[in-house]
């Protein structure tokens, strides 16, 4: 099976981004991953451009009033090293890591002990929930021409008996190691889940900010250790873990995950392979981004551009 060829798009477009990458960073690519998302009542989306090539991540975004964004992640390599570590730790944090191969993840849950949830309860849910993002992954690989899956998890979970309150309860990876007993090193991302009925951190936040807070959230940084975890999780109710929209599977594995593959916080990513239009709000489990990852071929050669040599039709 070959890669659904990704579909075109006006020529004005894709002759602007084109003039983008080359003139903000060199690049000459004939072939870009172009989309647009279409949701109803916005008028300010912009057509984005992704490519993941050698040891960097791109973006470009084209907006309807003419105006070009380009900016650039460093991708770590298997050391956690990005290829130009600066000195400055806001620079340090502009990193993606690239969505093909294994990642490891190492969970730790912070059990309150209100939600009546045995540590069996919470080990059966994870690896129900990693079954099901691989199967998913294996799934779309086939989809866009793969015989073997272009990315897949490992994850391991410890449950924590716990009662620190915010904002004191941020785990930081030495924090991770102690409490899990595991070597965070071996772990590309560290997961912090609140298992609590009260949803304490979120409310200690909102009463900070004074507005509503997520219950879950990613830095958007991968690949090198992080302050604190890369995922924040708050679980609370039971029958949050559970199910295709069990938050373990669909809002870490098949949404926050992203954010760490470079996954914009404005969530203005078109999700899907580019073939329907894209209404979403945001990429999920049931929309996954494989356009924007890469996971299709825009140049033609049978191969998605995340394992192409040559991706995005690059011209040397």
């Amino acid at each position: 099976m070959n890669p659904p060829v990704v579909p075109s798009v006006p020529e004005d477009v894709k002759a602007r981004i084109m003039q983008a990458y080359q003139e903000n960073f060199g690049l000459t690519l004939t072939s870009p991953i172009i989309g647009r998302k279409e949701r109803q009542g916005v008028t300010t989306d912009p057509w984005v451009s992704t490519a993941y090539i050698g040891d960097y991540f791109y973006q470009v975004d084209l907006f309807p009033d003419g105006r070009v964004e380009a900016f650039s992640r460093s991708i770590p390599n298997d050391l956690g090293v990005p290829p130009a570590l600066s000195a400055d730790p806001k620079e340090q944090a502009l990193t993606a890591c690239r969505p093909a191969g294994t990642y490891r993840l190492l969970f730790v849950f912070l059990d309150y002990g209100n939600l009546g949830l045995t540590e069996a309860d919470v080990s059966s849910a994870l690896r129900s929930a990693t079954d099901e993002i691989n199967a998913l992954f294996t799934r779309l690989s086939a989809a866009a021409g793969e015989k073997s899956p272009i990315l897949q998890m490992e994850t391991v979970g410890v449950v924590v008996p716990y009662n620190v309150e915010p904002p004191a309860n941020v785990l930081t990876p030495a924090d991770f190691a102690s409490l899990s007993g595991q070597d965070v090193n071996g772990f590309d991302m560290l997961v912090q889940v609140e298992l609590d009925s009260t949803s304490r951190t979120r409310a200690y936040w909102e009463a900070q900010y004074g507005a509503m807070q997520s219950f879950a959230y990613a830095t958007g940084v991968c690949g090198i250790p992080p302050q604190n975890s890369d995922i924040w999780l708050s679980v609370d109710a039971a029958s949050q873990l559970h199910g295709p929209e069990g938050r373990l599977f669909d809002t870490v594995l098949a949404h926050e995950v992203f954010h760490l593959f470079g996954y914009p916080g404005t969530h203005d990513w078109m999700c899907g392979d580019g073939t329907v239009a894209d209404a979403s709000d945001q990429c999920g489990a049931l929309n996954f981004p494989s356009l924007m990852l890469g996971w299709a071929d825009s140049d033609g050669d049978g191969v998605v551009e995340i394992l192409d040599p040559t991706p995005y039709g690059m011209l040397k």
